[in-house]
């Protein structure tokens, strides 16, 4: 029974030594998140934050890295969409962005796989960990195999400016068409009406890959709509959207429709 005991008092020992090394990781004391999951995931709604700066730490030592993006603006918008929310940067819808555990996770939606991943790395946002949040300042730290990089940004939230307003220019993308042998309607989709406020809207088809004849198009909630007539069976044509909003206009990408044989 001594042995027993003696066992049952080492594995107690060995565990509150296990479980105080693991609470010491991850930055200095008073430095982590105040707040996870969803507490966490509140206090960014609807809130800005500008790069200031982003150091490289290692070996004790620390160095400011020429951060190309330095001084642009990220808004953690309320707004969602297949519960994720709307990542913008300078006014722009981005990507997306959600809370697991204590980091913040996004995926960069640009256009451009080689612009997502320059954002990925130049904003620390995705593997990173949050080393300090208040008011008025994030911090976000990328811990690698010799160093971690310190992303700081300072909120302007409460500047006067409103850099993530919900006036933002229209994005817009196709959706879908239906055809018959002389007539396509296409459907276009506002992926931001809220912030948009789209107010009025355009079709462009052509045979050509810029397509320049334009047809007036009907706005009903996210969905942008227009009949064209008088085309030819079995005919290609050339569509795009041209969608004017509450802080400007945005034309989409050409797309192939077809009409039917």
């Amino acid at each position: 029974m001594k042995l027993i005991n003696i066992a049952r008092s080492i594995l107690v020992i060995g565990y509150v030594m296990l479980v105080s090394c693991s609470s010491d990781e991850g930055g200095e004391s008073g430095n982590g998140p105040q707040a996870t999951g969803q507490e966490l995931e509140r206090q960014l709604l609807d809130t800005h934050w500008k790069l200031a700066k982003e150091i490289k730490v290692e070996d004790g030592t620390e160095k400011v890295l020429n951060n190309p993006y330095v001084l642009n603006t990220i808004t953690f918008s309320g707004a969602t969409d297949r519960a994720w929310h709307y990542l913008y940067l300078n006014n722009t819808h981005s990507g997306w962005w959600w809370i697991d555990g204590e980091m913040i996770r996004c995926q960069w939606d640009t256009g451009d796989p080689k612009t997502n991943g320059a954002y990925s790395t130049a904003f620390g946002f995705g593997h990173s960990r949050i080393g300090k949040m208040t008011d008025s300042e994030l911090v976000m730290i990328a811990d690698y195999d010799t160093y971690s990089n310190y992303f700081y940004y300072v909120s302007t939230s409460g500047s006067g400016s409103d850099p993530g307003s919900p006036a933002e220019k229209p994005d817009i993308g196709f959706y879908d068409f239906t055809a018959t042998k002389t007539s396509v309607t296409v459907t276009y989709k506002i992926y931001n009406k809220d912030e948009a406020k789209v107010s009025d809207a355009k079709i462009y088809y052509g045979t050509t890959s810029d397509p320049t004849r334009g047809k007036s198009a009907t706005v009903t909630g996210s969905l942008i709509k227009a009949t064209i007539s008088g085309l030819k069976a079995g005919t290609t044509y050339y569509v795009k959207c041209q969608a004017t909003g509450a802080s400007g206009t945005t034309t989409s990408e050409t797309s192939r429709v077809i009409t039917a044989y």
